[in-house]
């Protein structure tokens, strides 16, 4: 296959960009730093730490070291052991018992944040090698390239002229692409050849050419993890048109990122203006990076407009880094501001909350063997996850129902993942698919809540 296949027919390289309208001035997101209750009907004893969580439950065991307390949640219990230096204050059946003086070895430790990653463990490349290594791998074909052959239903309406009401799978190539090519992975390099036939069929049609690209971009890097081709063709995507999506933006920003260059991703988010502007793509890839931050002040911006969007993205950055109790804060803001119409964006608000709340409580070690199952809202519907547990370890963990057509690899990441770390936190979303990535989460958690009952 000869380079030039792989290059749009025409392409313009030196048009002005334009940056994205702000229409919103910069804001600094303001939570409140509410306490974390967890409560029972009528439970008879009280629990405060000095980390300002509060839990209600029952007093098992009392030392003067530690307190044995079974923490009760909505009809769910589990048994956490506090050291006294961890315990602000106690209340047995109505009485406020005193403790010893705790030792200087008693003191507790830290409980660690969870990090987004920085890119520092990706190989650092300066500009001009990230340059040559994009422009390299979009002038070859793949190695897979000759054992796929070119297939698509003669019923795809390739030149995109064709007028037809609904969705059609079978005739719009963006469709078949969500639809039938997205869900299967066996079809994955197969519709990455077709979107390169494409470019021949829609070589007179600019907006036809880049559908085609961004086609090819989002095949590459989210099916394949090409980065190196995917940001080829998001590049040819922002050279082709004055105003890009707002996802091709991104799309690159992280490829640079992901590629070892972080200024770069961080100067082609400037240069659009997602560096002031809320738009939820581009708030996530900051938390990504590290800059948290500006991810916060960004959030902010979104959700002096919408507030439900603009809370639920703040409550997912303050998860990312492990700051839950500001997570939770977001959330419940995310559920009051969302408008009346807006029952899945809270439902997923609600489904986070429960998630941070059994991540509190969660012990696998005292989960009995068994397959359990958890079903919440996802992008296009309910999600079911089984996760099987053994010996007190997550030994499987697979998503055995849904409705979502974009989900990349997070049905296939995020299990291995939650497998790995044998937790539900600290789980990296699959970029392009991040509510079918927490989703899966989500439902995990409320399968092993029900495991703990």
């Amino acid at each position: 296959m000869r380079a030039a296949a792989f290059l749009p027919a025409s392409h313009h390289e030196n048009r002005t960009r334009r940056p994205y309208p702000l229409t919103l001035l910069k804001v600094a997101l303001v939570l409140g730093a509410g306490v974390l209750l967890l409560a029972e009907s009528s439970p008879a004893d009280e629990i405060e730490l000095t980390s300002g969580k509060r839990y209600q439950g029952r007093v098992v065991e009392r030392t003067s070291t530690h307190v044995t307390f079974k923490i009760m949640l909505r009809g769910a219990s589990a048994v956490r052991k506090f050291r006294t230096s961890e315990v602000k204050s106690l209340n047995i059946d109505g009485k406020v018992p005193t403790f010893e003086k705790p030792r200087a070895d008693d003191k507790p430790k830290p409980r660690p944040r969870t990090k987004p990653p920085t890119g520092a463990e990706i190989k650092a490349r300066s500009d001009a090698e990230i340059t040559a290594l994009i422009r390299q791998a979009g002038q070859t074909p793949p190695d897979w390239w000759d054992s796929v052959p070119l297939e698509y239903p003669d019923t795809l309406d390739l030149a995109g002229t064709r007028k037809v009401n609904g969705w059609q799978p079978q005739v719009k190539v963006g469709a078949h692409f969500y639809s039938i090519i997205s869900p299967n992975k066996s079809r994955w390099k197969k519709g990455i050849r077709l979107f390169h036939h494409l470019l021949t069929v829609r070589r007179g049609d600019p907006r036809g050419l880049v559908e085609a690209m961004n086609l090819l971009a989002r095949s590459y890097c989210g099916l394949l993890r090409d980065c190196p081709r995917g940001a080829f063709w998001w590049h040819k995507v922002l050279s082709t048109t004055l105003r890009p999506p707002v996802r091709s933006v991104v799309g690159l920003a992280e490829c640079y990122w992901r590629l070892g260059n972080k200024r770069m991703a961080v100067a082609l988010l400037r240069r659009y203006g997602l560096d002031r502007a809320g738009y939820v793509q581009g708030i996530k890839l900051w938390a990504k990076m590290g800059d948290t931050r500006r991810a916060l002040q960004l959030a902010g911006v979104l959700a002096r407009a919408r507030p439900g969007p603009g809370y639920l993205v703040a409550g997912d950055v303050h998860r990312s880094v492990g700051d839950y109790r500001k997570a939770i804060a977001a959330y419940e803001r995310a559920i009051q501001g969302s408008d009346r119409k807006a029952n899945r964006l809270r439902e997923r608000a609600r489904a986070y909350i429960e998630t941070i709340r059994v991540q509190e409580l969660l012990d696998v070690s005292k989960i009995p063997d068994g397959a359990y199952t958890g079903t919440t809202a996802s992008f296009r519907g309910p999600l079911t996850v089984e996760v099987k547990v053994k010996e007190g370890k997550i030994e499987s963990v697979r998503v055995t129902r849904h409705r979502d057509d974009l989900f990349y690899t997070s049905l296939t990441d995020i299990p291995e993942q939650i497998v790995r770390k044998q937790s539900i936190g600290g789980v990296d979303a699959v970029s392009g698919a991040t509510v079918t990535s927490d989703a899966i989460v989500n439902a995990a958690a409320r399968a092993l809540a029900a495991a703990m009952k």
